[in-house]
């Protein structure tokens, strides 16, 4: 997956009824946003989960003569889906957490 780099991650001070349009940053450039990073570490899990799903074909077929190349394959795999799972708890907690406030 991803990782920002904490020194770019800024405060951005919006005027009221600021419109972001999806793949534009606030200033109008096109900066990657959050969207972005989320389809490319979704992207990312799907392909560990791929590869995983072909080294364990490969180890039935005969190809793959080592037997800890697939374990670790689907070790990838498992771990990168329970961490997706686990970020999706916790934005989905957040975002619980924003509908309940009072304005």
């Amino acid at each position: 997956m991803s990782i920002i780099d904490a020194s770019s991650v800024g405060i951005i001070n919006l005027k009221p009824n600021t419109i972001i349009n999806p793949g534009q940053g606030v200033d109008g450039s096109n900066s990657k946003n959050f969207m972005n990073y989320l389809k490319e570490a979704l992207n990312e899990v799907n392909n560990y989960q791929q590869e995983a799903s072909q080294s364990a074909l490969n180890l039935a077929m005969g190809n793959n003569e080592y037997l800890h190349n697939t374990t670790i394959a689907y070790e990838k795999a498992i771990l990168a889906l329970q961490l997706t799972v686990e970020i999706r708890n916790k934005l989905v907690s957040a975002y619980e957490e924003i509908m309940r406030m009072q304005v």
